[in-house]
């Protein structure tokens, strides 16, 4: 396992170190299809350096990414979270609930859940699929819930996904579908 894990990473190196040194030459260099010599290649350059962003915010930002949970519970601040391997992370902000709403199908099954939630005192309201960006980096998911009928007290399952690079991916991203679109209307 670790021998692939090493070969993939010295894989993806080298794809960068030679994707590196094929912008380093070719963003200059004269041209077979009428373009003056030296001039820049700008359909060339916008679609490589994408694909060298894209891939190397994946590549460096996946040992940054975090994904931790947090049980919050009904008007009691936490900022206990754990990360997916058991330990312990506290957070630096409080997560409090303060309302949680199920509907149901005709049939008992939940059809969609939402949580209302304190999130540095401020009021946030939380559904399945619809992330909170806490920052640039950071956001909160309603993952699950555990509700005890008798009371109305109940508790919810937060899951904040870290993932520092991901801007970077998607600028990289961006930049690979303009320069196809640009190699489509130049010719």
């Amino acid at each position: 396992l670790l021998h692939s894990l090493v070969s993939v990473a010295a894989l993806m190196l080298y794809l960068q170190t030679v994707l590196f040194f094929v912008i380093l030459r070719g963003w200059r260099a004269p041209t077979a299809t009428g373009a003056r010599l030296g001039a820049v290649r700008w359909r060339f350059l916008i679609n490589h350096a994408g694909l060298l962003l894209a891939l190397a915010s994946a590549f460096w930002g996946a040992p940054d990414s975090e994904t931790l949970r947090l049980q919050a519970h009904r008007d009691l601040p936490s900022r206990e979270a754990y990360r997916m391997d058991g330990a312990l992370s506290m957070l630096t902000y409080e997560v409090e609930l303060k309302e949680f709403t199920v509907s149901r199908y005709e049939n008992g099954t939940p059809s969609m859940f939402e949580a209302e939630v304190l999130i540095e005192d401020k009021p946030v309201t939380l559904r399945v699929n619809e992330p909170y960006a806490k920052s640039f980096g950071e956001d909160i998911y309603l993952s699950g819930y555990d509700m005890n009928d008798s009371d109305k007290t109940g508790s919810c399952v937060l899951q904040i996904v870290r993932e520092p690079w991901k801007y970077s991916a998607l600028i990289g991203i961006i930049m690979m579908l303009s320069g196809a679109l640009l190699l489509f209307v130049g010719g």
